[in-house]
């Protein structure tokens, strides 16, 4: 059986990493999730433009494979090139009011996107110029707008499953602790 020093270590070093990751999950995901919901204000804007700019976007190419045996594994390095090619951003420019004053704005809908035909029958479709739409802003920062709400529960729901998973770490230790202190006193009584 192991020693109880590196059970101690085993599972205070779960406790550990799981509290960190659901630490995080919660205060810099869930929190600033929901506190951006929470001060957001949904209105009305008019669609008033398209913009598209396009750039140059790199990506792996020529990729080839050299071969490092490690006994008893061979693994496989890629050894790639740096290629590139033309890529576009798509924006939406809009104007919402608040407190009947209106202001401009540019929503990114297409972050270095590559099918620049595609993007634009999306635009002109979904997002046609002079139509309406149901955007959001942030009450404390009127240019911070976007089209929907940031997903808060998804980082709730992660760090509720991790919580849960460092209590199920203090249940089994425990029970594991209890079940050797039982059987050993079992074993004292009958020596």
């Amino acid at each position: 059986m192991i020693q109880l020093k590196t059970r101690i270590l085993i599972f205070s070093s779960i406790f550990v990493l799981l509290g960190i990751i659901s630490f995080l999950l919660w205060f810099l995901g869930y929190t600033t999730a929901a506190t951006w919901n929470h001060n957001s204000i949904e209105t009305q804007a008019e669609i008033i433009d398209h913009i598209i700019i396009d750039s140059n976007c790199s990506y792996s190419c020529n990729c080839k494979c050299t071969k490092r045996s490690f006994p008893p594994h061979t693994t496989c390095h890629n050894q790639c090139d740096t290629c590139y090619q033309k890529c576009y951003d798509g924006y939406i420019l809009i104007t919402y009011p608040i407190n009947n004053i209106y202001h401009n704005n540019s929503i990114l809908l297409f972050d270095d996107y590559v099918d620049y035909k595609n993007m634009m029958n999306t635009l002109n479709n979904s997002y046609s110029i002079d139509s309406n739409i149901t955007c959001y802003y942030n009450y404390y920062n009127i240019d911070d707008v976007r089209l929907k709400l940031k997903d808060d529960v998804s980082f709730m729901i992660a760090a509720i499953v991790i919580t849960s998973l460092v209590l199920l770490n203090f249940i089994v230790w425990g029970s594991i602790e209890i079940y050797l202190r039982f059987r050993n006193s079992e074993y004292q009584q009958l020596a």
